[in-house]
């Protein structure tokens, strides 16, 4: 038997195709970009409630509703208006040259991680589009204030800061945890109604 004749057996063309997969999954399983980050053990439980928000998201856009901040799992009471946040602190990575800039009221889209400050280890990532002011994460929204579009901006999270999720809140107060945001597009158009006190 040559190694042609070998190769075509149906069970020889199914493993090596395992392999094959595997290989792929060990080498990109880090890579937040890749299918295979996303289908990780720690991961995969994320992904399917963000894969589940944006699915709820766009059914809600498609339909002409407004997007609610309550249908995302990352908002919470915790972070209403009466947390003290104190000083923001942050740095531009990148300035932003898309106009306009972001303010009080503005629809934007942003793309944001949340990251161990000293490892630079990914907790989470998420694209989201919402109102300045509405509640969808006091801290991000107070912070990209004065971005233009295609900025990204780094934000120190106070250790005493609640998102809401369990995981995430213990997560920030026993270690320094930023975002890293990108504000793809922010949008004037209708501005008024909304709180940024």
């Amino acid at each position: 038997m040559n190694i042609n004749n070998f190769l075509k057996m149906p069970l020889v063309k199914i493993i090596v195709t395992i392999l094959f997969i595997f290989y792929l999954y060990e080498q990109t399983k880090n890579d937040p970009r890749t299918a295979s980050y996303q289908l990780s053990k720690i991961n995969f439980g994320d992904s399917v409630d963000g894969l589940k928000n944006a699915i709820n998201i766009a059914k809600k856009s498609s339909s002409g509703a407004n997007y609610n901040s309550d249908d995302q799992d990352f908002n919470n009471d915790s972070n209403s208006p009466s947390q003290d946040l104190g000083p923001i602190s942050f740095d531009d990575l990148l300035i932003g040259d898309k106009a306009p800039e972001a303010l009080c009221g503005s629809q934007v889209s942003i793309q944001y991680s949340l990251l161990e400050k000293d490892s630079n280890n990914l907790i989470n990532q998420s694209q989201i589009t919402f109102k300045i002011g509405e509640g969808f994460n006091k801290l991000i929204e107070k912070a990209i204030i004065g971005m233009k579009g295609g900025g990204i901006r780094v934000i120190d999270i106070p250790n005493n800061f609640s998102t809401g999720d369990v995981n995430y809140d213990e997560l920030i107060k026993t270690k320094k945890m930023i975002y890293k945001v990108l504000l793809i597009v922010a949008n004037n158009t209708n501005i008024s109604g909304a709180s940024c006190e």
